[in-house]
């Protein structure tokens, strides 16, 4: 009797973690997601990213290269 208990408790919270799953329902623009920012300030870094955009271009995503002068900058592209 005891087992059968487990088992159904076991089964609802099996049932309500899926329940947490279920289908997506963001009205938000699908486009604005494949957007990324990569902060870049040397030169063979943005060359790399440069070549990575192209790279990903073929998956639907876009890389946006935003060059920085030192690495205090990167910090503050994070606070905003």
């Amino acid at each position: 009797m005891m087992r059968k208990s487990w088992i159904g408790l076991l089964l609802v919270v099996v049932m309500v973690l899926m329940a947490g799953c279920g289908s997506k329902t963001a009205t938000k623009d699908e486009s604005a997601d494949k957007v990324i920012k990569v902060a870049s300030h040397m030169t063979p870094m943005t060359d790399v990213v440069e070549k990575a955009g192209e790279v990903i271009k073929a998956d639907g995503y876009t890389i946006e290269l935003v060059q920085v002068n030192d690495n205090i900058q990167y910090n503050e592209l994070l606070k905003k």
